[in-house]
This record gives structure tokens, C-alpha cells and sequence, in this order.
């Protein structure tokens, strides 16, 4: 009588499939946590584009001055208080009554729009030097200073990744708002982990 032949994986393939396998996690698991952090980071610069063209179409299309701050998911006010940063969220709101502060005026002012949240772990956003610390758009579109004043004004964001799966060549960009509204980005080069200012 003839025994019907078994057919299988013996414990040497398998050892062998296992092997071959975890070479390739272990290879492919850097280039995909870089893939990452350059998404979180384009992620980033587009959701914060996406904010200051709104507000100055917005300014525009009011007629009015549009301010956009440093402020979390529930603020109520921009908040300028030394440490505060741009990666944990701004503020979008129509600034109506045109003073010298940054408060969200109740009664007169209108919060537009909160963004940027749960963007905080290893993106970092940080302004030029002594960034003024908000963006303001008036009527015409143009940036300028808060107050009656109103002097033209222009700055740099860098928006940047701390994580060491990306070179310094790929983990910052730079956002350019012009005195005359224009905002612009592009990448930024020789970028270290510290994420300096631009």
C-alpha cells in the first residue's frame, strides 16, 4: 500500500522565510518613517497656507481687517504669552475694532476659524527673528501691523520636523508673507534637527 506524500514547510524554510522577511521590515521601516514626517510636514505647511490665504480673501472680501494668531483649539484670544507657538494651533477671527493689542474683542470680533491643532510632538513652526507674532491682513489684502497705524509688515515661517528620520535637507519649509499679501513657500535646505528660525 502506497503512503500518501505530506507536503508542507520544514522548520529550515521557515527560519529561512522569517529571515528574509525581517531584513526587509528592518530596511523598509526608516524610508517609511521618513515618509511620515515629510507628509506631517507638508501636511503642516498647507494647513497653515491654507489659513492666511483665507484671511486675506476674507479681509478683501469684508472689507475688513483679518487677523490670524497663535492660538490652541479653544482659544478665545491669541495667545502671546512667551512659549507660546505656532504648532499648537492658531485663530482666524475678523478683527473689527482696530487697536493696539491682539484680544479677540467680544462683542465686536468674530473667531473664523480654529486650525493647526495636533500638530505639536516634532513639528515645530517658528517665525523670522522677532517675528511679530500674527499675521494681519486689511481691506486692500496687505500685511500690516495692528493698530490704527497700520505700518506695512512682511515675515518668514519655517515649518519644520525635529525627527531624525529626515535629512536637513528635507524637513523644513519656509513660508514667505509679503508686505504686499503674497504668501509663498518652498523648501527649505540645511535645516538641522533643532529647527532654527529662518
Amino acid at each position: 500500500m502506497m503512503k500518501a506524500r505530506q507536503t508542507g514547510f520544514t522548520i529550515v524554510e521557515l527560519m529561512v522565510t522569517l529571515l528574509v522577511a525581517a531584513i526587509l521590515a528592518a530596511i523598509a521601516v526608516p524610508s517609511f518613517r521618513a515618509t511620515i514626517e515629510g507628509n506631517r510636514v507638508t501636511a503642516a505647511t498647507n494647513a497653515l497656507v491654507a489659513t492666511l490665504q483665507q484671511a486675506r480673501s476674507e479681509a478683501v472680501r469684508r472689507n475688513a481687517r483679518i487677523t490670524v494668531c497663535k492660538g490652541g483649539a479653544s482659544a478665545t484670544d491669541c495667545n502671546t504669552a512667551t512659549g507660546s507657538s505656532w504648532e499648537d494651533g492658531w485663530i482666524l477671527f475678523s478683527d473689527k475694532k482696530v487697536d493696539t493689542g491682539l484680544a479677540v474683542d467680544a462683542g465686536q470680533d468674530q473667531i473664523l476659524r480654529h486650525g493647526g491643532q495636533g500638530l505639536a510632538g516634532t513639528i515645530k513652526i517658528v517665525e523670522k527673528g522677532s517675528g511679530p507674532g500674527y499675521v494681519s491682513f486689511n481691506a486692500s489684502g496687505r500685511f500690516v501691523t495692528v493698530g490704527a497705524t497700520a505700518a506695512p509688515m512682511s515675515t518668514v515661517f519655517r515649518v519644520c520636523s525635529s525627527s531624525s528620520a529626515l535629512g536637513d535637507d528635507s524637513r523644513a519649509r519656509d513660508i514667505s508673507v509679503s508686505a504686499a499679501g503674497v504668501i509663498s513657500s518652498q523648501r527649505a535646505t540645511s535645516v538641522s534637527a533643532g529647527c532654527p528660525a529662518p
